[in-house]
Order: C-alpha cells, then sequence, then structure tokens
C-alpha cells in the first residue's frame, strides 16, 4: 500500500490509557480547586498572629508573663511551619499530577505509528486485531511487524528482450526477484 509521510501506519489499543489520563486530569483538575480555595491552616495562621500580637501587647502592659509569650510564640511558628509544609506538599502534588499526565499523554502519542516518508508498505506480519510483542511470530527477527520502502529513489535497470518489448506497458505489475533473495 502506498503511503504519505505523516499517515497512520498503525495504531496499539489506547483505551486503557485514556482511561489512566482521563483520571489523572480529573486529580489534577480537583488538586488545582483545592490550591485556589486556599488552606484552612492559613485562616489559623492569620488567628494565632493576632493572638501573639495581643500577648505581645499584654506583656508590654505586665499582664503576661514571659513564658507565656514564648509559650505563645512557639504555636504561632508551630502553625506557620504547618502552613509552609501543606504550600511545598501542594506544589509538589500539582507538579507531580502534572509530570505524570504529560508523560501518560506522550504514551498515547507513541501509541500511534506513523509513516516517516512517502513510500510503500512491502511487508506486514501482523493484522488487525493481533496481538503483538517483540518476540511473537507476528514480529520478524528484529520486532518489525512491517516494512517500509523509499520508492521514490528506487530504481530498476532491467534487460528485456525484443521480443517482449510489445508486451511491456506504464503501470503494469511485475515481480522483481534478485540474487540475493
Amino acid at each position: 500500500k502506498k503511503v504519505k509521510s505523516g499517515e497512520i501506519l498503525a495504531q496499539i489499543d489506547p483505551a486503557d490509557l485514556h482511561l489512566e489520563v482521563e483520571h489523572l486530569q480529573s486529580e489534577f483538575e480537583s488538586a488545582k480547586k483545592r490550591l485556589a480555595i486556599g488552606s484552612s491552616i492559613a485562616i489559623e495562621l492569620l488567628n494565632a498572629r493576632d493572638a501573639l500580637d495581643q500577648s505581645e501587647r499584654l506583656k508590654g502592659l505586665g499582664s503576661l508573663s514571659e513564658a507565656e509569650l514564648i509559650k505563645q510564640r512557639r504555636s504561632f511558628k508551630m502553625i506557620e511551619q504547618r502552613a509552609a509544609l501543606e504550600e511545598v506538599n501542594n506544589r509538589q502534588l500539582i507538579e507531580g499530577l502534572e509530570n505524570t499526565l504529560k508523560v501518560k499523554q506522550n504514551q498515547l502519542r507513541k501509541m500511534t505509528v506513523l509513516a516517516p516518508f512517502d513510500g510503500v508498505v512491502i511487508a506486514r506480519s501482523a493484522n488487525v486485531g493481533d496481538i503483538v510483542t517483540p518476540l511473537s511470530s507476528a514480529a520478524d527477527a528484529k520486532g518489525a511487524v512491517m516494512v517500509m520502502a523509499d520508492m521514490s529513489t528506487l530504481e530498476i535497470n532491467a534487460d528485456v528482450s525484443e521480443s517482449s518489448l510489445s508486451s511491456i506497458r506504464v503501470g503494469q505489475p511485475c515481480e522483481i526477484t534478485l540474487d540475493a533473495f
């Protein structure tokens, strides 16, 4: 069969991978929405900041001990660290899902084999629906299931006897054998 560059030659069933991509996209969108909504720890941090400021004022007025103020500062620092860790974890989750999604989409693209050049498929050892692995009977010694030839550079010099010359026509099918094969 003659094929043009970029034409589909073969495609591996992508159904399972499509489901994975759908699931990942859903997880990715949900994670982005959760991130956009914001963190409850961020609100807790604002409340802790207000409480610490109040404690600082009370300490200045002599109504709060130094030990209580230190305890309030530690509590604020703990919440601040939790908020920072949550931010790092959320970013890591988003970036991880985004990367996994790109990998799966790349795998989807690789499931379609396109003709690398204009040419002719000269041999095919698998049919639609066949299960093919590099070691299966449908693959040749190199794991190939089809062979293409670039017909734009093919040139054949034939010795034709004078008596047969009148029976040769342009576009007529022919059989070519080579000594090497």
